[in-house]
């Protein structure tokens, strides 16, 4: 059906753009799809909008409105803009017609960033990607923020989806600061709310690039989304992760009494330190234990002594993650440390 909804739109795009405002293009498009950004002077929902600059064209958001401000740190640099061998500006301009783009945002885009157009036929496209509008969420040369965003990534996004009746839905009942895009891809995906897919770890990757993966969780390699996932409800979580994870991982489903419990296993906050999908981490971990710890343990906290020389190691060497019959979930009491090893370092217990 959407595949059909696509040609049909594609087969009336020349009347669109020759006989309609700005306005009736908006509402025809909107009625399509969501995330269409509207045209200036209008709100999300076609309402007249107050202010200026408000849901304009690129160079308005661009152009910083007092020449002599300070110049901001920049968090992402388009290639073609760059500097020495990677400055290309012919790769977009056309350097004899006053540096006019060669062509519209969506068809130079698609020259070097082909993977962000190729939708399969059950795929769900972004709003701005579907009509072809890039330009509404990148800059083309260089950002402050960073994918050469605009504005800030969850600013973007409710410029759009209205933030009330966003975080009004169950499942970002705990999304705090994470951004959109810890969950849903800004471009395609295999379902209606973007959730971030197959298709989205393999655009990540690129072809050929090798796995930056420590870790997996054997379900999603297998692709067996469903044993967490309701393909009925837009893949939304089928339990909380502490029953979810403990259906498979039964050794882990109750503290044994009379040990010393790690507080987020003995809450079933598994999300606390492990990712569901891939990590670059061992164990599915958020971060390298060393981070991962210190963002609950303050490194100043910590028994000097006893960690001399080993603030850097990871810290699961000595440490149990869930559970441990001595203070510390140490895996081993301190009287059990070995010797230290002839070429000096840290002895290991």
């Amino acid at each position: 059906m959407r595949l059909v909804v696509l040609c049909a739109l594609a087969a009336l795009a020349p009347v669109l753009l020759v006989s309609c405002s700005p306005e009736g293009r908006y509402k025809v498009l909107s009625f399509f799809f969501d995330g269409v950004p509207p045209p200036e002077g209008l709100t999300a929902g076609g309402a007249a909008e107050a202010g200026p600059n408000v849901g304009t064209g690129l160079a308005s958001r661009q152009e910083p409105s007092d020449v002599n401000a300070p110049k901001v740190a920049m968090a992402s640099v388009h290639a073609p803009f760059g500097k020495g061998d990677t400055k290309n500006c012919e790769g977009c301009h056309n350097l004899e017609r006053g540096y006019d783009v060669k062509a519209a945002p969506n068809e130079l885009c698609k020259s070097c960033h082909p993977t962000y157009y190729k939708f399969g036929p059950s795929d769900w496209v972004h709003g701005p990607v579907a009509v072809g509008v890039c330009d509404y969420c990148h800059v083309p040369h260089e950002s402050q923020y960073p994918h050469l965003l605009t504005r800030p990534e969850k600013q973007l996004c409710f410029s759009c989806h209205d933030p009330a009746s966003v975080m009004a839905a169950s499942q970002h009942a705990d999304v705090g600061d994470k951004e959109c895009t810890s969950c849903h891809d800004a471009h395609s995906a295999g379902n209606r709310m973007l959730l971030a897919d197959e298709t989205s770890r393999a655009r990540k990757l690129g072809p050929g690039r090798p796995k930056l993966t420590a870790s997996e969780h054997e379900p999603y390699v297998k692709r067996q989304c469903k044993a967490c996932h309701d393909p009925d409800r837009s893949f939304a979580m089928l339990e909380k992760p502490k029953g979810l994870c403990f259906d498979c991982h039964k050794s882990l489903a109750e503290p044994t009494p009379g040990l010393v419990h790690h507080k987020p296993f003995e809450e079933g906050k598994c999300g606390t330190c492990h990712v569901a999908h891939e990590s670059p981490n061992e164990y599915l971990l958020k971060e390298a234990p060393a981070k991962l710890c210190t963002e609950c343990h303050k490194s100043e906290e910590l028994n000097v002594d006893a960690h001399k020389g080993r603030m850097t190691a990871s810290c699961i060497i000595c440490h149990s993650g869930h559970e441990a019959k001595t203070k510390g979930l140490l895996k081993r009491s301190l009287e059990e440390e070995t010797p230290e090893p002839a070429g000096g370092g840290p002895a290991r217990r």
